[in-house]
């Protein structure tokens, strides 16, 4: 009990947060995560994915095992060379020439079965990545890990907090902010316009309560957090924050 009251005091005055699922935490005899990346002219090509160039086996590596390693998050991954069985690997990364942007899946377009499967848009330049593009992709990757490993989106838990974060309100790459992207969510699951005198807080902050069911969280919003869309600094950085160290584990130490 005093251990317990003592971490929560800890999480408290360091400000770390983090939001995860219970049910996504890896179990003790699997913290050590195989990953292999899919070649599509080896085995079952599917549509906009690309042949990993040797930089982007490389990137890929080292942008997560440097993230992600035993001694700071306790859980890791491993491997990242070319598939040669699908179905040998926990999690199976694709390259794909779609604008910057990546997904976590619980289902497979390649074995078509239940397998981790994240994808990584590299915005069809894999010939003529820039610095900032390289960037990118090392944020997404993180990103991406983090949802394999079972964090969650810190601006969609938080969302009021978010909502009067500085840099929810700054342009993204697309052009939108994340504010505006939340609201336009939350106003077509709602046929939208219906509650548009409610404010923005007012007309997002219900839908997004559903997003909570199921979630646990540590401490309170986490402006720094890679799971944040909002934080531009961290994710133009890609690394994980203190409260992504911490929350990683908690949740490894403690289930």
């Amino acid at each position: 009990m005093r251990f317990l009251l003592l971490f929560a005091f800890l999480f408290s005055a360091n400000s770390f947060a983090g939001v995860y699922e219970q049910k996504d935490i890896w179990p003790l005899s699997k913290r050590i995560i195989s990953v292999c990346i899919h070649n599509p002219r080896e085995v079952n090509p599917i549509n906009d994915a690309v042949v990993p160039t040797s930089f982007l086996i490389s990137l890929a590596k080292d942008a997560v095992l440097n993230a992600y390693s035993h001694n700071t998050t306790i859980v890791e991954f491993t491997g990242f060379d070319e598939c040669s069985n699908l179905s040998a690997s926990d999690v199976v990364l694709i390259f794909n020439n779609k604008s910057f942007n990546g997904h976590a899946n619980q289902y497979s377009d390649l074995t078509k079965k239940s397998q981790l499967t994240v994808t990584i848009g590299i915005g069809n330049k894999i010939e003529s990545l820039t610095v900032e593009d390289t960037q990118r992709i090392e944020s997404t990757l993180i990103h991406e890990f983090g949802h394999v490993a079972g964090l969650e989106h810190e601006h969609q838990y938080f969302i009021k907090d978010a909502l009067k974060d500085p840099n929810c309100h700054l342009p993204t790459v697309s052009g939108q902010t994340v504010a505006q992207w939340l609201d336009a969510t939350a106003r077509f699951a709602r046929s939208a316009g219906k509650n548009g005198a409610l404010g923005l807080i007012g007309r997002v902050a219900p839908y997004y309560a559903a997003f909570k069911k199921d979630k646990k969280t540590i401490g309170s919003y986490d402006a720094y957090s890679i799971m944040n869309y909002c934080n531009n600094l961290n994710n133009s950085r890609a690394k994980l924050s203190n409260g992504d160290v911490e929350t990683l584990r908690f949740m490894y130490r403690n289930h």
